[in-house]
């Protein structure tokens, strides 16, 4: 018996099977429709702390292939616990804003600016409370419309689901402020595993970017 075609065999049929449930999830986040592929995003995380110059470790912007992409999310804003934003903790200057945003629109690239990443709960939680929400939400929306953002990635981690109302009530202050300050406004979202917030808010969202490396281990 020849071991090797049964095993090869499998392998392929597998090989097919996880290509046919990576198409499904992109048919079913691009609404399935049979112009999808026209409206497929390639997104890239785009770190402030690399645009330094033309060396060893850094990107600067003129360095960026925007051919491969569609969407550039700028990383990344720190939400503090009073409701501001601290631009200065991944190099979110005014001039990396300015020089990657008109780079990127020469190109008919969006850029969004994300405002969190990992241990930025706490101030997330802060900054959502009823004290602060409204000027949360309205320092965000002057962050986006004075730099030329086109919009804004939520990247809360870690997520828990004890986070949800606060989550919730965010993305639904948020998504009419930015509508009603930019027209077209983006808001995206990154995801680990807490699946069950985003079934409760999904329309809000033009997109929300699976972080599948937070779904397995100890922490979902």
């Amino acid at each position: 018996m020849n071991t090797n075609y049964f095993t090869k065999k499998k392998e392929t049929q597998m090989q097919k099977i996880i290509l046919g449930i990576t198409l499904f999830i992109l048919l079913i986040f691009s609404g399935g429709s049979a112009s999808a592929q026209s409206n497929l995003w390639a997104t890239a995380y785009y770190a402030g702390w690399m645009q330094g110059q033309n060396n060893d470790g850094y990107l600067p912007a003129q360095n960026i292939d925007f051919s491969a992409v569609t969407h550039i999310v700028h990383f990344a804003l720190v939400p503090n616990a009073d409701g501001t934003l601290d631009a200065s903790a991944n190099s979110i200057t005014a001039t990396n804003s300015s020089e990657l945003i008109s780079r990127a629109h020469a190109k008919g690239v969006k850029v969004l600016i994300s405002i969190g990443g990992w241990n930025s709960g706490d101030g997330y939680r802060g900054a959502i409370n009823s004290a602060n929400l409204s000027k949360f939400v309205s320092n965000i929306v002057s962050f986006v419309t004075t730099r030329g953002y086109d919009g804004v990635d939520i990247d809360w981690e870690p997520l828990y689901s004890t986070d949800a109302s606060l989550y919730i009530s965010l993305i639904n202050a948020l998504r009419p402020a930015l509508n009603a300050a930019l027209p077209n406004a983006l808001l995206t979202a990154a995801n680990g595993s807490e699946a069950g917030i985003y079934a409760q808010i999904y329309p809000l969202f033009d997109q929300i970017n699976l972080m599948t490396y937070d779904m397995s281990g100890a922490w979902p």
